[in-house]
């Protein structure tokens, strides 16, 4: 074979190997759907109004735990809520946020998200506690994941590990589809 025949071929199959490593492999799982994630809604017993500022600092802490980790394990990729700062800041003035849907679709169609994560923290008491999250499609509210988690202990560790819990079932199921 000629030498320059050799360098066009030579040539197109790079081009060819190129392309094709841009491209997803055939039954390759597509990229992760998009996630925006609601605050932490506390709910229950709180008639020790001294300790809120310490529950509210735990949902956030778990809400940022949650998204970090979500995206981390490529289960979603989680968007920055930034663009709804407005309408999240005005959710926060309500309860019961987690059950309105149409909330969420509001929040999804904001940030042109395909899911929306919304998560509630039930205190029985200082000891028993209850982590509620749903998933929802972001077109039409339906819940596509939910998972209610008991756990015992009203401090950072014991909500976080529910959490992570949460986070590693998350990606069996979806390694089970």
């Amino acid at each position: 074979m000629p030498r320059r025949a050799a360098a066009r071929l030579a040539g197109a199959f790079a081009a060819a190997l190129a392309l094709s490593a841009s491209l997803p492999a055939f039954g390759a799982d597509p990229a992760p759907k998009t996630l925006a994630v609601l605050d932490i809604e506390v709910e229950g017993d709180m008639s020790d109004a001294a300790r809120l500022p310490e529950w509210e600092a735990r949902a956030d802490l778990l809400r940022r735990t949650l998204k970090a980790e979500l995206d981390a394990a490529g289960l979603y990729r989680v968007l920055d809520d930034a663009p709804a700062a407005d309408l999240l800041a005005d959710l926060r003035t309500r309860r019961g946020v987690h059950a309105c849907e149409a909330c969420i679709l509001e929040v999804a169609q904001r940030l042109d998200s395909d899911r929306v994560l919304s998560a509630r923290v039930f205190r029985m008491s200082n000891l028993v506690l209850t982590l509620h999250i749903d998933v929802r499609d972001g077109d039409t509210g339906a819940v596509v994941v939910r998972k209610i988690l008991d756990f015992r202990g009203d401090n950072d560790h014991a909500w976080l590990k529910a959490g992570a819990y949460f986070v590693r079932w998350l990606g069996e199921e979806q390694g089970r589809r």
